[in-house]
């Protein structure tokens, strides 16, 4: 349940200008962020739109314990039961920026990066920064990187998918009626059915705790507010290509990149990297359902994170299915 999964974190304060974790009592904003074992060599888990950390959920307990993993999940400004300020400048640079602050909060001293969704954008954000900050001769930042996988998410940007009456409509509502999003159930529930595969059979009681998840703080708006990663990737199409920064960094850790069959958000993302990067080393995977993997095929995902974190599959690229 949403409140169970949230009382195993905290919220620590943030303040967004200075790009640093700071007190509570005097922070602008709180975020979330739930630790489990040692934090020096973690799995930084970024979440996935809308739920955030709570997306995660079911996939953790299929995870090894802390002690063969540890693992770090957190909710950007805006999700879950981080802060959800109205007149935030909701962006995948800022997002950057609350993340690689937490690293440095923690000491995070090396990390794979596991992201779902349009969270991929963040990766790619902190990876271009590091290549920028070597170009003008400073410290390109830490932690090391292990390694980097990838899932369900935004790649490049010709190879976006996404339905108009998703976040193409959401990102263009007006205020007013983003804060009315999401506070009739029903309502919810039709916009929401997109997430999901059509064999998969979605309880009422499921969908009521991601609404949970997400009206947290009143920030059911955050759904409308937070859909503009799709425009800013693409406003951004130089810096931030996935095939650019792969060939940069394929020599020093791995990346995994995979996809669902019935994700309708990018689902031509996979296909893309396969054409582009598959005789490059990428490996690539495929599972079955929609666009909510971490709500479906909880086991098989984190089947494919724990053997990419332990290194079973780099060796290998599969095939298109």
């Amino acid at each position: 349940a949403a409140e169970s999964w949230f009382a195993g974190g905290e919220r620590i304060g943030y303040d967004p200008k200075a790009r640093a974790i700071v007190r509570a009592r005097t922070a602008p904003l709180s975020v979330f962020v739930r630790q489990e074992g040692a934090s020096a060599h973690t799995v930084s888990f970024l979440p996935g739109f809308p739920d955030g950390s709570f997306g995660w959920a079911k996939v953790q307990p299929q995870l090894p314990n802390a002690a063969e993993m540890a693992k770090l999940f957190f909710d950007y400004i805006g999700m879950g039961d981080s802060d959800k300020p109205k007149d935030y400048a909701y962006s995948t640079a800022e997002r950057a920026d609350l993340l690689e602050a937490i690293w440095r909060h923690l000491s995070v001293r090396s990390t794979t990066l596991v992201a779902f969704d349009f969270f991929s954008l963040v990766v790619l954000e902190i990876l271009r920064r590091r290549l920028e900050r070597t170009g003008r001769g400073e410290a390109p930042g830490s932690p090391d990187i292990r390694g980097v996988f990838l899932f369900n998410g935004g790649l490049f940007t010709d190879g976006h998918s996404h339905p108009w009456y998703t976040t193409p409509v959401l990102r263009r509502l007006p205020n007013r009626a983003r804060m009315r999003l999401g506070r009739n159930f029903t309502l919810f529930k039709m916009m929401m059915g997109v997430m999901w595969s059509k064999d998969y059979r979605v309880t009422d009681a499921e969908v009521r705790e991601l609404h949970s998840a997400l009206d947290r703080h009143d920030g059911s708006f955050f759904t409308a507010a937070g859909a503009g990663f799709v425009a800013d990737h693409k406003a951004q199409g130089d810096r931030l290509d996935f095939g650019r920064l792969f060939m940069a960094y394929r020599d020093r850790f791995p990346f995994l990149v995979g996809g669902s069959a019935e994700d309708p958000f990018e689902h031509r993302q996979v296909d893309l990297a396969q054409q582009r990067l598959g005789t490059q080393g990428l490996l690539i995977e495929h599972l079955p359902g929609g666009h909510l993997t971490t709500s479906e095929q909880p086991g098989a995902l984190a089947a494919l994170i724990t053997k990419f974190e332990g290194g079973q599959g780099k060796a290998r690229v599969s095939p298109n299915p």
